[in-house]
């Protein structure tokens, strides 16, 4: 869901699809955890019909892996509302999965880096460490 204006009127879009169902999970830190002026929650998508992630909301705009299916979205309609990573596309394929981290604190530091990605987005192992314990942890989660 992401928040925009028109005619005035402030409306909140959610991602829907008719063919490609998708969902959406909000990851919101405990309360006194620092942001240094930040956001602090960060909202992903997910494609209900694989669990992988298609991309997540950074300062109220959809960023998309370059092969997410968006065919039969409603975001389609809002070119400026979301982009493709060109430079990252979706699933397991990025890096050695064995050598991440999947923690705790391991979380904390990935909100950390999503909700700086201005100063990490052209860092491409940056963003995929930042990403990866919730491409992960999210799906393998559900599928249990």
């Amino acid at each position: 869901m992401i928040e925009h204006e028109e005619d005035g009127k402030k409306k909140c879009i959610v991602i829907t699809s008719k063919k490609n169902k998708l969902f959406t999970i909000l990851v919101r830190p405990p309360k006194g955890w620092e942001s240094n002026g930040r956001e602090k929650d960060v909202r992903f998508a997910f494609s209900a019909k694989n669990l992988y992630m298609l991309g997540f909301v950074h300062k109220n705009r959809w960023r998309f892996f370059n092969d997410a299916d968006l065919e039969g979205t409603e975001v389609l309609k809002f070119p400026d509302l979301w982009e493709r990573m060109t430079q990252l596309g979706g699933g397991y394929k990025w890096g050695d999965l064995m050598t991440y981290q999947i923690s705790f604190m391991q979380i904390f530091f990935s909100l950390d880096g999503l909700s700086n990605y201005d100063e990490i987005a052209d860092n491409v192992e940056a963003v995929w460490r930042a990403l990866h314990p919730f491409i992960v942890v999210f799906p393998e989660a559900a599928r249990f």
